[in-house]
């Protein structure tokens, strides 16, 4: 794994030659110091199904199932899903999401460590 400064900026690192499945306990805690120090993490490389995008979310954190089922992923249902792009004329996810920058479920007790984002 080789994490890399973003050049001439104070937030955000590029990360190379990760794999959650063999990564150490070691790459993993690196990785979550440089989140938390340098805010953004841009995984290179990453071509996961919905299924491994949850194993790597367990391999940082605890994931948390959103609490509305019709934003839940259909065959995962802790992964959920803002889209853009209607599939046979319906909505899918959360629609005109990106409009502006948030932080979920700060509100609450225990609020995120960590938020994934998996564009596609």
């Amino acid at each position: 794994m080789q994490i890399k400064d973003q050049p001439g900026a104070a937030l955000g690192v590029t990360v190379e030659d990760f794999d959650h499945i063999t990564a150490s306990e070691a790459d993993i805690q690196a990785l979550k110091r440089t989140v938390y120090t340098k805010k953004i993490a841009i995984l290179k490389g990453q071509d996961l199904t919905p299924a491994q995008f949850l194993a790597l979310g367990r391999r940082l954190g605890r994931p948390e199932t959103y609490y509305e089922p019709m934003y839940r992923h259909p065959d995962v249902p802790e992964v959920f899903v803002s889209s853009n792009v209607p599939e046979d004329g319906r909505q899918i996810g959360v629609p005109k999401t990106g409009k502006f920058w948030h932080a979920d479920y700060q509100f609450m007790p225990d609020p995120f460590g960590l938020t994934l984002i998996y564009p596609q």
